[in-house]
């Protein structure tokens, strides 16, 4: 009975010791069964890469960061990195540090030389490219100016907006008007559009299937969307024309409200001139009448005419 007990204890242990170095290998990210070769790589800046990264190549992950360490003699960052003890890496390989990327974050990509070649050695230290992009530091470095430009961008817009908003809201306003005629003309439009709503429903089904269509493409070329976030900082650049020709858009709005406000131009003298203005409530009047007496009588209209010569 007694050795059956230290043989229970002991066997305990065992198993303890087992869970316990299995557990530490999985939160390192190494492989529980099989070993791992390590490498090194030496490179200016880390770009927020820490222990645990992934390491990839061709996008596949091939191992992790083991280390991420500053120099002091030189002050350069050195990277030691891990991978699966059956991957070998070809002399020609060169390391880089991805800056962004949407689905696995900061990485450190291998780009293989010719397998055929020489494999480097485990230890040895990897060349690492240069001239790699650093998006999150491009968007980082342009993003406090391309916030200013948007806030005063829209600051403009604001003011225009206001504007124009007073100029819709005057209850003395004779546009005010004008527009709520024409919202009755609409009305009477609709309802003629309510009478063909079963070919505005075979439409709106022939829409939806084509929207089907497209999404299956959209999916076909998944992709080209990491190609595309990749071109962000690119499409940054050009947000910044952008923002230019939409101060000039809101500069030429204003200018264009004032003359309105000032009577200049056909819209100004029809929102300042009441005789303008009151023979367009006449003429819309006079459509919805129109409108009206068509959906009433409409052989009145249409019986001398034929098919051919309505269309």
């Amino acid at each position: 009975m007694k050795y059956q007990n230290e043989l229970k204890v002991g066997i305990s242990i065992i198993i303890a010791v087992v869970i316990m170095i299995l557990g530490i290998r999985y939160f390192k990210d190494i492989p529980l069964f099989g070993g791992t070769l390590e490498y090194t790589t030496i490179t200016d800046n880390a770009k927020g890469l820490i222990s645990g990264n992934e390491v990839r190549t061709s996008g596949i992950k091939i191992g992790s960061i083991n280390r991420v360490s500053y120099r002091q003699e030189d002050g350069t960052i050195e990277v030691s990195f891990r991978v699966d003890s059956k991957m070998q890496i070809p002399r020609g390989t060169v390391a880089e540090i991805n800056g962004i990327d949407a689905l696995t974050g900061i990485k450190l990509e291998l780009t293989l030389g010719d397998a055929s070649g020489e494999a480097y050695p485990p230890g040895s230290v990897i060349p690492y490219a240069t001239g790699g992009t650093d998006l999150l530091g491009d968007l980082s470095t342009r993003a406090p100016e391309l916030v200013d430009r948007m806030d005063s961008v829209l600051g403009g817009l604001d003011a225009t907006l206001g504007a124009t908003e007073t100029l819709l809201t005057d209850g003395n306003s004779d546009l005010r008007g004008a527009l709520y005629s024409m919202r009755q003309s609409t009305a009477a439009l609709n309802s003629l559009i309510r009478e063909e709503h079963g070919k505005i429903s075979s439409v709106l089904e022939n829409v939806d299937s084509l929207t089907t269509s497209l999404a299956g493409i959209s999916a076909n070329n998944a992709d080209s969307i990491k190609a595309t976030i990749e071109n962000l900082a690119a499409a940054a650049r050009s947000m910044e024309s952008s923002m230019n020709s939409l101060e000039a858009t809101t500069v030429r709005l204003e200018s264009v409200l004032v003359k309105i406000d000032s009577g200049q131009g056909t819209f100004g003298m029809l929102v300042n001139d009441p005789g303008l203005y009151q023979n367009l409530d006449s003429v819309t009047a006079s459509l919805n009448d129109l409108l009206k007496d068509l959906k009433k009588n409409p052989r009145r209209y249409l019986k001398d005419m034929s098919v051919v010569e309505i269309f």
